[in-house]
């Protein structure tokens, strides 16, 4: 049998390990204090940034998220559709160029940086990525359903959701 003591210890470690994830529960920023190795609070943070206009504040928590997932193409692809919107195309291109080496079939990735490449009047650059989507896209298959990661990796339609 167990000493009193540790069970008495187990119990209320029990008893108190809800109490990370209900102070969490108030904001990602607690969150992120909480969980410093975890991307998923910064990625709620750069929603809201976003969300509010604040294009520089949402960057930087994306790319805070990148660093602690370095192999998560959506941070890259999230911070390449940045800085498209601010007009930052040659920052896009190298963001979804990161995109699409870590994540091949990453047809949105793969469009954004076709849309950079042609603002950047790289014409040819463009036409070649585009191809590349188009045999991606042929070839993909029925694409895996199991997470947001996934579904956003895929790059599914919309308005199949």
């Amino acid at each position: 049998p167990w000493p009193a003591a540790a069970a008495l210890a187990g119990a209320a470690l029990a008893a108190v390990s809800w109490l990370p994830a209900a102070i969490a529960a108030y904001g990602p920023a607690r969150a992120a204090v909480l969980f410093p190795a975890d991307p998923g609070p910064r990625e709620d943070l750069a929603y809201a940034a976003a969300a509010a206009g604040n294009l520089a504040a949402a960057d930087a928590h994306w790319s805070a998220a990148q660093e602690l997932a370095p192999y998560n193409a959506v941070h890259p692809w999230r911070r390449a559709q940045l800085a498209g919107k601010a007009g930052r195309w040659a920052d896009a291109e190298r963001l979804t160029a990161r995109a699409i080496e870590l994540e091949p079939g990453f047809l949105r990735a793969r469009l954004l940086r076709a849309e950079a490449l042609s603002r950047l009047g790289r014409a040819s650059d463009a036409r070649a990525e585009t191809g590349a989507f188009r045999r991606a896209l042929a070839e993909r298959g029925t694409p895996p359903l199991h997470s947001g990661y996934e579904e956003t990796v895929w790059g599914l339609d919309p308005a199949m959701k």
